[in-house]
């Protein structure tokens, strides 16, 4: 609704056409708890003299100045046009109803569903039609000419979203809660006075406010950063990682009741896939984020050389591939991923490559433990020199994802750090290498078996859990007491 129309520029197309006539493009994404608008101009007479030479306007484009100008309208006063809401909703619900058929999108709402109902996660992910207008039906239709089809936006029998549009604009866009980042051929000085002639008059934050970032968490003191080590371990011992279920707390995303499962899902289309995600702390935590013992076990784990775990379950042709990384990451919890792609044999067998993979984490535990500052700690230097060397000889990319990944950073680095962001590697810490690792275990993580054979075997007990949900039904059956069979139909 943003980009179709603001009280100083109010026709619809105006932002984009202003951009397709400078050589420009914008786009906008919606991550996990953020939100990122960008857009690039290219101008093909930026630096002649009637391109620079405005009123205020010093060494900046009249095409960045004028893009920046119709940008922070979405920030300082949009109209949010009821006439245009009815449009906008129908092409959510497209995606929505796209999404119905998409694997990939089906299996991650079930991984939402599987969540704490306390915590935001558990969310619909995408919303309809009938969740954004309170019951709404899109199949309904006024008569033709009748005088509610003239004077208001029926809804399909709903509620408006416009009060709720609002209120989330009012709650969520303030300068307390945006970073902005401009990248121009203009000298700094004239690119910040075109960023205060254009943003200058985007609200200020409400008293007190703290931006849901390490930054700002810092200086309200709510975190402490590594050389305070201090605030890391509990009056027993125990390690804390301080992001950890902070943000939403007391909720948790994904506690004993949601772990320690095995969710075995027919696909809509043939694929074999065995998925483990384990519970772990945000991957931005102050602590993780200067020792990254993640980037040394996703290594491990993903490495394919001989003597791999790769290469140990390819050789018994149970699978294809096998890749570790990030599932889900929130400034709140993550949750690791181990992605297996299964073979026929594969899946037949698929109780021996999970038996493989504990193995497997079983194996860089011990070596953690026993071997303190061995194997492992090697594995973290050789990564931190390759880092290293990547961002010394790294290729200049394309200024308009620089632009894009660098307003995110914001939030979590200080700018003299954005250009090193995630280069900037610290030394190897045993102590949060073990508290990191102690989280791989399979009470602490939740299985995820895709296969279309697994609609062959029967289940033992049975029973509906989909909350009343408006956006699917899932029959779940529930197989050893940890072993979750689930059908979803739409």
């Amino acid at each position: 609704m943003l980009f179709l129309g603001t009280e100083k520029y109010p026709k619809e197309e105006e932002y984009e056409e202003f951009l397709g006539k400078n050589g420009g493009m914008s786009n906008a994404y919606t991550d996990m708890e953020d939100t990122n608008y960008y857009f690039n101009v290219s101008p093909l007479d930026h630096g002649s003299k009637d391109d620079t030479e405005k009123e205020g306007g010093g060494g900046t484009s009249l095409a960045l100045s004028g893009a920046l100008d119709r940008f922070a309208q979405f920030f300082i006063a949009p109209t949010f046009d009821e006439q245009m809401l009815e449009r906008e909703l129908r092409a959510v619900n497209s995606e929505y109803l796209n999404g119905k058929t998409a694997d990939n999108w089906r299996n991650y709402q079930l991984i939402k569903h599987g969540s704490s109902s306390d915590h935001p996660f558990s969310k619909f992910g995408c919303g309809n039609y009938e969740t954004l207008t309170d019951g709404g039906d899109a199949s309904l239709k006024l008569a033709e000419g009748s005088i509610e089809e003239e004077n208001v936006n029926f809804f399909g029998g709903g509620t408006s979203p416009r009060d709720d549009l609002i209120q989330f604009w009012t709650d969520k866009y303030h300068a307390g809660n945006i970073r902005l980042c401009v990248v121009g051929k203009a000298s700094l000085d004239d690119l910040q006075k075109t960023v205060e002639d254009t943003f200058g008059a985007v609200r200020s934050p409400p008293a007190n406010f703290v931006a849901n970032g390490i930054i700002d968490k810092v200086s309200a003191g709510l975190l402490k950063l590594p050389k305070e080590g201090e605030a890391y371990r509990d009056e027993n011992g125990n390690f804390i990682f301080q992001t950890e279920h902070s943000t939403y707390s007391p909720s948790v995303a994904f506690g004993n009741k949601e772990l320690g499962l095995i969710r075995e899902v027919i696909p809509l289309v043939e694929a074999r896939t065995l998925k483990i995600f384990s519970s772990v702390p945000p991957m931005n935590d102050p602590v993780l984020r200067d020792s990254r013992i993640f980037r040394v076990l996703s290594h491990l784990v993903g490495h394919e050389s001989p003597g791999s775990l790769h290469h140990l379950l390819q050789e018994e042709g149970w699978v294809n591939s096998l890749a570790s990384g990030t599932g889900v990451s929130t400034s709140d919890f993550c949750l690791s991923n181990v992605a297996i792609t299964l073979t026929p044999k594969g899946m037949k067998d698929r109780d021996q490559v999970l038996e493989k993979a504990w193995q497997w984490f079983a194996l860089i535990k011990d070596a953690v433990i026993n071997d303190a500052h061995g194997l492992i700690e090697q594995y973290h230097n050789e990564l931190k020199i390759i880092t290293e060397t990547s961002f010394k000889y790294r290729e200049i990319g394309d200024p308009t994802d620089f632009c894009q990944s660098s307003a995110e950073k914001l939030f979590d680095y200080e700018p003299s750090k954005i250009l090193l962001g995630s280069a900037e590697v610290g030394d190897y810490d045993v102590d949060v290498a073990r508290a990191f690792l102690e989280r791989l275990t399979p009470e602490n993580s939740l299985v995820v078996i895709t296969g279309p054979e697994l609609g062959d075997e029967e289940a033992e007990e049975s029973e509906v859990s989909a909350r009343d949900a408006p956006w699917q039904k899932e029959e779940v059956c529930i197989i050893n007491n940890n072993r979750v069979f689930a059908i979803l139909y739409w």
